[in-house]
């Protein structure tokens, strides 16, 4: 919640995230429960929250790439059918991703943000943007809003 909290702020300022994930108080809550119970935890990650680029899917949560076409087809599908290997392997080592965050169109452009969310802002001076496709895991993380997030780089933004 704290970090939600603070996620909200950052997004507020910069236009960083693309949505929150609902079930990630759900897993939160589980780890508490599980490190209460057990006095051990899921992993290695155990109960940290962290952020995922928009492209990478989560069931239920939208993938747009950053293109308004796919956001609104995303939309009307409800969301991603299945989980990334991505999520999968930070669930295992006990992560709790949390939001998922804007990308510019199609991971293709050196700016920040695009159609299907607006452009994000680099929330250290916000007349500036934080540059290139993993610009809302930039900005949320430079801003305090992620302990830690996972975008992705062909081309040096990252």
């Amino acid at each position: 919640q704290v970090y939600r909290a603070r996620a909200e702020s950052v997004h507020k300022a910069c236009n960083c995230i693309t949505e929150f994930i609902p079930q990630a108080e759900d897993w939160a809550r589980a780890c508490d429960e599980h490190l209460a119970r057990t006095g051990t935890t899921l992993g290695p990650l155990h109960g940290i929250p962290c952020s995922l680029k928009d492209h990478f899917a989560v069931t239920g949560t939208i993938s747009s790439m950053g293109s308004a076409v796919l956001r609104r087809k995303s939309e009307a599908a409800g969301g991603s059918k299945r989980d990334c290997a991505v999520f999968v392997g930070l669930r295992r080592l006990g992560a709790v991703p949390f939001v998922k965050t804007n990308m510019t169109q199609l991971g293709s452009t050196w700016g920040s943000g695009g159609p299907a969310f607006g452009d994000t802002l680099n929330p250290w001076d916000t007349r500036r943007t934080p540059g290139g496709s993993s610009c809302g895991e930039a900005a949320l993380v430079a801003g305090c809003g992620s302990p830690f997030g996972i975008g992705s780089d062909v081309g040096g933004s990252v």
